[in-house]
């Protein structure tokens, strides 16, 4: 059950009222349906982990490319 829903229910003995804070609640979860989507301070923290392991892989590797280039320098 939505909740403009439960607020109609809350409210039914006055029918207008009702009507009123059911359409405010509806347009509310309208406007901010888009905030499920946004990204939490855990979703953050791994990214930043994600990104740490990869930089600290491909400065390994570059390490391996650079040390390879000069073993072949005669």
């Amino acid at each position: 059950m939505g909740l403009a829903v439960k607020v109609y229910e809350a409210f039914k003995d006055d029918e207008r009222k009702a009507k009123i804070l059911s359409e405010v609640i509806d347009e509310l979860e309208a406007r901010t349906s888009h905030l499920k989507d946004v990204a939490t301070k855990g979703d953050l923290e791994k990214a930043k982990a994600d990104i740490i392991k990869w930089v600290a892989a491909l400065l390994i590797l570059q390490i391996g490319v650079i040390v390879s280039l000069i073993k072949l320098i005669p």
